[in-house]
Parts: C-alpha cells; sequence; structure tokens
C-alpha cells in the first residue's frame, strides 16, 4: 500500500499535494494540526485504507477515509485563512451555536453499507472550516440562495467579530423594490452591494477582513460567465444549493453542469424533507461533495457542515418509510 504523510500550512495545500502525489483516488487516513500545521496522512489503495481506519485509535486520527480530490483548493499558493472558530469571548448564543455545529460525528461501522457513501459525500471530521475571502451562491430559482448568503454572514460575525462580510447581489438593470436580503442584512448591520453584471465581472481580489458574499439569485444567463470569473481567485467558493426533495434525476443533471467548477453543495429546506439515498448518491456520482445544510426560516444556528453521523440519521427515516409503505 502506497502511504504518505503531508504538512502544510493550511489543509486545502495538504489535500492538493496529496492529489498531485496520489491522484483523485487517493483516501485521507488521518488528519491533524502539528505545530501550526495541518498533517494529512493519504493511502492510493481504498482496500487497505478502509482496514487501517478501522485500527487506527490515535485521539488524533480524524475516524473517516474520504476522497482527496473533493474539496482540494484551486489554488495552492494563498496565504493561510481566518477559520469558523468563535472569539476569544463568546456570549451564550454563541456558545449553544458552536455546541451544534462542532459536535464530533460518529463514524458508521465499517461494514456498514453508508460508509463508501459517506467516504464520498462528506468532508473529514476534524477539519477546521477556513472562511474564505469569497463565496459565490448559485442554484435552481427557489432553492434558497439569499437565505444562505445571509446564514453564511451571520456565521462569519459570529465566528471572528473582527470580520466584516460584503453581501452582493448582482443584477442586469436598476431593481426597485427591496429584497429580503436587504432586510437581513440591514438586521446584521451590512450593507446590500447590488452593482450591474458588467461591474461584477469587474470586480479585484477580495480583502480576507471583508469576505465577499455573492448571491447570484438575479444574474439570470449571466450566471455562468459571473461564476467562472468570480472563483477566478484565491480559495474562493463555489456553493451549488439544491433544496432537499429534488428529483434524483434533476440533482444529478445540476451537479453535472457545475462539476468542472468543483462547487460544494448544500441541501436546503432539511426541515420540509429530508434527503433520500438517490439524491445523496447523484451528488457523490459528480465527484461533489455535501458541504453544508441548512433548514428553517432563521438566520442563525441554521447552516452546519453534515457528516457521516447524518446519513445514519436519514436512513432511519427512509427505513421508517419502506417499513410504513410495507404495512
Amino acid at each position: 500500500m502506497t502511504t504518505i504523510t503531508v504538512r502544510a500550512k493550511t489543509s486545502q495545500k495538504a489535500m492538493a499535494e496529496i492529489l498531485r502525489r496520489l491522484g483523485p483516488d487517493a483516501l485521507i487516513l488521518s488528519t491533524r494540526k502539528v505545530d501550526g500545521e495541518y498533517e494529512l496522512c493519504a493511502s492510493a489503495d481504498a482496500a487497505d485504507a478502509d482496514a487501517d481506519t478501522a485500527h487506527d485509535d490515535s485521539e488524533d486520527s480524524a475516524q473517516a477515509t474520504i476522497p482527496a480530490s473533493a474539496g482540494a483548493a484551486r489554488r495552492t499558493d494563498s496565504p493561510a485563512r481566518p477559520v469558523l472558530r468563535a472569539s476569544r469571548d463568546p456570549s451564550p448564543f454563541e456558545r449553544s451555536f458552536r455546541a451544534a455545529t462542532t459536535r464530533p460525528a460518529p463514524k458508521p461501522p465499517v461494514n456498514d453499507p453508508l460508509a463508501d457513501l459517506a467516504r464520498r459525500l462528506c468532508f473529514a471530521p476534524g477539519l477546521e472550516e477556513p472562511i474564505p475571502p469569497r463565496t459565490v451562491i448559485l442554484g435552481p430559482p427557489g432553492s434558497g440562495k439569499s437565505l444562505l448568503a445571509a446564514r453564511i454572514a451571520a456565521r462569519i460575525l459570529q465566528a471572528d467579530r473582527r470580520l466584516q462580510p460584503r453581501l452582493i447581489a448582482p443584477a442586469p438593470g436598476l431593481h426597485l423594490t427591496e429584497g429580503a436580503l436587504r432586510g437581513w442584512a440591514r438586521l446584521m448591520g451590512l450593507r446590500l452591494d447590488r452593482p450591474t453584471i458588467q461591474a461584477a465581472l469587474e470586480s479585484t481580489d477580495p480583502d480576507p477582513a471583508f469576505p465577499e458574499i455573492f448571491d447570484l439569485s438575479d444574474a439570470g444567463d449571466h450566471v455562468p460567465d459571473l461564476a467562472a470569473r468570480l472563483i477566478d481567485s484565491d480559495d474562493a467558493e463555489l456553493i451549488l444549493t439544491i433544496p432537499a426533495g429534488t428529483h434524483p434525476a434533476l440533482t444529478a443533471r445540476l451537479c453535472r453542469d457545475w462539476a468542472a467548477w468543483q462547487p460544494t453543495v448544500c441541501l436546503t429546506r432539511l426541515d420540509l424533507w429530508e434527503p433520500e439515498i438517490p439524491e445523496l448518491q447523484a451528488i457523490a456520482d459528480a465527484g461533489l461533495k455535501l458541504g453544508h445544510v441548512a433548514q428553517g426560516t432563521g438566520i442563525v444556528g441554521c447552516l452546519r457542515r453534515p457528516g457521516p453521523a447524518d446519513l445514519v440519521h436519514w436512513s432511519g427515516g427512509w427505513a421508517a418509510q419502506k417499513g410504513i409503505a410495507a404495512e
């Protein structure tokens, strides 16, 4: 079995180096932070990687094995970025938010049929989630893009009070009515920028102290060109929003359409419907990662990164539905 250990200042750089040396089928065996750097151990053999992670009892090892190709940074020469961690003196609400979003997820049993799907779909537990200097949100109409933009801004404000996120919603022309995003921005003490498509295309590289969140809800036919231009900067993140309960064929088509840009997927409206196996398989088959899940109508505490435990929970719902249908 070919096993390598890589260290880098950011997890993205480490994963990019693993991709370069082992290829897109590499599997992450463990992750830990050593002397301020991220240390990732990876293997090129999936079968041996499963055996190794099953017997690895180290407290510093991440208890999941995932493909290294998903989530790798587009650029590998960018400086370290701030990460989503609470400030030194969090409020009681922030402490409860952290507990809800950072609780470690149990790994499915080695022989669990969901284990392979979890490896392909979920990020490795224990990896810090950096705050990208630019986030670009796109998806089908009614998928909750504007609400997701507000939730990301709220999460950044909670994670680091020194940062001032910018909400940006490009549009082809002048809007005479206020949308929900402007109201959410006002509640958080932020301003919503509404540049023209041309102005958005001419955007310069963002300032990490002012993370940009682009909502492409009103960009219309300009979305592909605009998204391609905006993610052409260091460590920009592209998020594809898909409502839970979307037909698997439509989910597969949406993922295939944007797979070349390697977006992370955010499943929205989990309070109305829980995703089923064909939907999740469509995302994994396109080589994409499920980076976020969102539910409810609020903007705080409604967004988190899913893990293997979520698949176990959802599968319980699927089993119950099948049992009712069989009766």
